[in-house]
């Protein structure tokens, strides 16, 4: 970490901008905020998918292009948009990229770039968040939930829409507007950030077998053929749960769902982002 921050502090120079670091979650959306309240064009942000879920906070509806320079643990947001992983190439396309707009998805009152959701998986990134070792992507996250399995009890959720309703013991419900996540765990395979569409995907309860056969599939986006998952694509939800059950989002733990249904919604073109010329958003 010590030698990219030193790389960034070099091409920061090079560009004639400040280089910023900070404080933590609250301090970031401060930064950002302030970044849109000074007319900033264009902001940089060095991180993962959790750095830009509080940065979206503040660039949500503004008109502030977002540069991101994936430097995360998975960087699922950033390999969705197709973007450059090595940092010179990452700031090229963050500085003179062709500017996207995308659709944003929003829990409550909360933003999030990728996927939200309630269940196993929302374990599984609690003990990668904590896990300090070298392992990235899903390989790391797949190890977070085979530890998470031991320890976690399924959950009942209640999700409506303009669907029929899917309720019971779940593994995971996932609310999608990116298809991946956990350093490229293809969740949901057909979600997009420009369709103005939320993709549910929900796994219900089943047996260690039946599990352990389907997780090969999730990296190829096949677990959606299989009879224990209920999908749809819909433009908001509903979703119940035990008021203790934990939300997360962009590999973020948001706190308890809480007593009170909870609106899952899609919000188009809520976000601009500056990507390479011709690669396609999904």
């Amino acid at each position: 970490m010590a030698a990219r921050l030193d790389a960034l502090r070099g091409h920061a120079r090079r560009l004639g901008v400040e280089l910023e670091l900070s404080d933590g979650p609250e301090d970031l959306t401060q930064r950002a905020r302030r970044a849109v309240d000074d007319g900033i064009g264009r902001l940089l942000v060095a991180g993962g998918d959790g750095t830009l879920h509080y940065v979206l906070q503040a660039l949500a509806g503004s008109r502030t292009i977002l540069g991101l320079l994936p430097l995360g643990r998975a960087d699922d947001f950033a390999g969705a948009l197709g973007l450059p992983r090595d940092l010179d190439g990452a700031i090229e396309t963050a500085v003179g990229g062709e500017a996207r707009s995308v659709d944003l998805g929003r829990a409550g009152e909360r933003w999030f770039a990728g996927i939200a959701s309630v269940g196993l998986d929302g374990e599984a990134c609690r003990i990668a968040n904590e896990d300090s070792g070298r392992l990235r992507g899903s390989l790391a996250y797949g190890l977070a939930a085979v530890r998470a399995w031991r320890v976690y009890d399924p959950v009942y959720v209640r999700v409506s829409g303009d669907f029929e309703s899917i309720d019971g013991p779940v593994l995971v419900a996932a609310f999608a507007n990116s298809p991946r996540y956990g350093g490229g765990i293809c969740m949901a395979p057909g979600a997009r950030f420009d369709d103005g569409l939320i993709d549910v995907v929900v796994v219900r309860d089943m047996s260690l077998a039946r599990v352990a056969l389907a997780l090969p599939s999730l990296v190829s986006g096949r677990h959606v053929d299989n009879p224990g998952v209920a999908c749809a694509r819909v433009d908001s939800v509903t979703v119940e749960a035990p008021a203790d059950a934990d939300l997360y989002a962009d590999g973020e733990r948001i706190g308890p769902v809480g007593g009170a249904p909870l609106r899952i919604a899609v919000v188009p073109m809520a976000l601009r982002v500056a990507v390479r010329a011709g690669v396609s958003v999904r």
